[in-house]
């Protein structure tokens, strides 16, 4: 008897291990995590931090952004040819080094600038008032700050005074008509801090190389009709590209319009034949909503539309028929954003088949892999521009190569909205060790992201053009990738600061 039971024992013993280990293997697990999040190529690390205390070593890069021509994307380029009338809308936390460098190559240029300071909450004002880089993090500050979630931008005081300006730099403008010159009047500012101003990202080769990544993810965007997304914290969501899809973004779908245009991008006739946006492909429909859409499973997420630093707990967003469910977790963010959804489940917004602001509007993938985010280094955290260095570099750190982020809500609704005095939201969460599958409309498995890693930048034709600037490794090599703590959260990759000499040379000689 004991011959069969010892076995059998045994056996229980086993099937219980791989029960447990199965367990712990799941998506969303710390093991999980651990195993897929980081691999060899993909292990959390960081540039140096250049110690930079004066504009020089920021010049350069400015004269590149004021002078390069960008069109109808996401990186900002101003155009600037000489003696153009400016008008900046500036955030009232600007790191003062990047305002004054600003100021320096508008001067050069011949330009005249005019500046209205507008605070971190997105009020406005002309007096230029000062506010701190300490931002709050209870509930009610968060609800006003997610009340005007890319709204402030869209002030109707703001568009006549834009209209007196050769330039508009700091704010971006939407219109109902998409021939609006408006449109075209206002750009982002996406340098508020030295370390953003500073990067080797800034003069990653656009109008070559930037613009061959972006096209070769575009060809595989346009060809997916199935689609499944999964990251290493348990994202998990697949969705269908219908060919409908493709009609609202060429304004042919019947009963719609088209969609209102934004500088980065327009749709209509043509569109959808080159990428929207460059630099921030759009991976999910935008425009509007269909009726069949199916976006169906769970996003994961550390970090939420406020920042500056991951949420206290993990976010879970939980979607079917490409509107979200139900919200757990994120500790105060979480709970905001429901009472705020729940505010316009009544309110039918144009460009959507039923009421309310749950939608699945946005899944973007950044494309620079020269981008970095937010750093741990010991010194900075007593400096008093921490907040605002974490802050702003998570959201530059949105467009760096493979990382996602998710957007919310009615954007494509946002001027008929405002010109009724309805809220409409536009809220993101990010996520940065994603897998992107997609199964095309003629059958083939094409992997666009691999747990993190944009694997477009392993293409040949774009590995030949990098090698024009410098070694391919180097000029396509992912600088900042974050790390997955024992909670299942982001933690920042470690770095220190050196001298901007020190720094420099560790800095492509074409990106320099």
């Amino acid at each position: 008897m004991r011959d069969k039971i010892l076995p059998l024992f045994l056996f229980a013993i086993l099937v219980a291990a791989a029960l447990f280990l199965a367990r712990e293997w799941e998506p969303g697990t710390t093991a999980y995590a651990s195993r897929v999040a980081n691999p060899a190529n993909l292990a959390p690390k960081a540039l140096d931090t250049p110690r930079i205390d004066s504009v020089e070593p920021l010049m350069s890069n400015v004269r590149h952004i004021l002078t390069r021509t960008t069109p109808r994307s996401q990186v900002a380029g101003y155009s600037i040819k000489g003696g153009e009338k400016i008008l900046w809308f500036m955030p009232g936390d600007t790191d003062p080094l990047v305002k004054e460098a600003f100021l320096k190559g508008f001067k050069e240029k011949n330009c005249t600038v005019d500046i209205i300071t507008v605070d971190a909450q997105g009020r406005e004002s002309s007096q230029g008032f000062r506010i701190s880089s300490q931002r709050s993090f209870d509930a009610p500050s968060i609800e006003r700050r997610l009340r005007r979630s890319g709204l402030f931008r869209q002030a109707g005081w703001m568009r006549m005074a834009a209209k007196e300006y050769d330039r508009v730099v700091g704010a971006e403008f939407t219109s109902d008509d998409p021939e609006d010159p408006i449109i075209r009047t206002g750009l982002e500012f996406q340098w508020d801090t030295r370390e953003q101003l500073s990067s080797p990202a800034v003069k990653f080769p656009y109008h070559d190389l930037y613009n061959t990544i972006d096209r070769k993810v575009w060809e595989i965007i346009r060809q997916a009709k199935d689609v499944h997304v999964t990251d290493a914290q348990g994202t998990d969501l697949k969705f269908t590209w219908f060919p409908e899809h493709w009609m609202m973004v060429e304004g042919t779908y019947p009963g719609m319009p088209r969609s209102p245009g934004f500088i980065n991008h327009m749709f209509g006739p043509g569109s959808s034949e080159n990428p929207i946006i460059p630099g921030h492909i759009m991976a999910y429909p935008r425009g509007g909503e269909l009726p069949e859409a199916n976006a169906e499973g769970v996003v994961v997420a550390s970090i939420g539309q406020d920042g500056p630093r991951p949420l206290p707990e993990n976010i879970r967003l939980h979607y079917k028929g490409s509107e979200i469910q139900r919200i757990e977790g994120g500790g105060y963010f979480g709970p905001t954003w429901e009472k705020l959804l729940k505010e316009t489940d009544d309110i039918k917004y144009p460009n959507y088949p039923r009421p309310g602001t749950r939608w699945l509007t946005e899944i973007s993938i950044g494309t620079n892999p020269k981008i970095s985010g937010p750093v741990n280094i010991p010194e900075l955290v007593n400096d008093p521009r921490y907040g605002r260095h974490v802050y702003s570099m998570w959201t530059f750190a949105r467009d760096r190569s493979g990382v996602i982020h998710v957007g919310h809500g009615t954007r494509s609704s946002q001027w008929w909205a405002q010109a009724r005095d309805l809220p409409v939201y536009h809220i993101h969460v990010w996520i940065y060790f994603n897998t992107y599958k997609v199964q095309t409309r003629d059958g083939r498995d094409v992997t666009l992201l691999d747990n993190g890693h944009l694997t477009t930048l392993d293409d040949p034709e774009v590995r030949q053009i990098a090698s024009k600037y410098g070694s391919p490794d180097e000029i396509l090599r992912e600088d900042w990738v974050p790390a997955l703590n024992d909670k299942n959260q982001l933690e920042l990759p470690k770095s220190k600061f050196v001298s901007w000499q020190e720094f420099i040379q560790t800095v492509p000689a074409s990106l320099r």
